[in-house]
């Protein structure tokens, strides 16, 4: 194999040299903490290879949807401006507009659809 040699960080000669001896006695002087009950309550559990539970984010309700929506830049910078939870701010506002019934005509057999009424202030 032709070409530059790059220098490694790590020393290999001291890895291969290493003996099982060595390791077992470095397993043995581990220094590792043992984990808290707050981070055994936040693992992953496994069974074997099966998966039983994750920790993290839980799921969604379900009622939620992702959308695209563009915005106002002051709309935006005002609900911004709130700071940490301005989306929950953002959506509590439009959840609080009344709702009124729109009903298609033209009988594209859609059923009806709902529509707020109001503007954001």
């Amino acid at each position: 194999m032709t070409g530059s040699r790059r220098k490694l960080g790590s020393d290999l000669v001291k890895v291969d040299a290493t003996t099982d001896e060595d390791i077992a006695h470095h397993m043995a002087e581990d220094d590792t903490p043992e984990p808290t009950d707050a981070q055994l309550a936040e693992a992953e559990i496994y069974e074997g290879d099966k998966f039983i539970r994750r920790v993290g984010r839980p799921k969604g309700s379900g009622t939620k949807e992702l959308v695209t929506l563009r915005l106002d830049r002051a709309v935006l910078e005002h609900f911004r401006a709130g700071g940490s939870g301005w989306q929950a701010s953002l959506m509590e506002k439009a959840s609080s507009m009344p709702l009124i019934r729109e009903d298609r005509a033209g009988g594209s057999g859609k059923s009806a659809g709902w529509e707020r009424q109001g503007s954001v202030k």
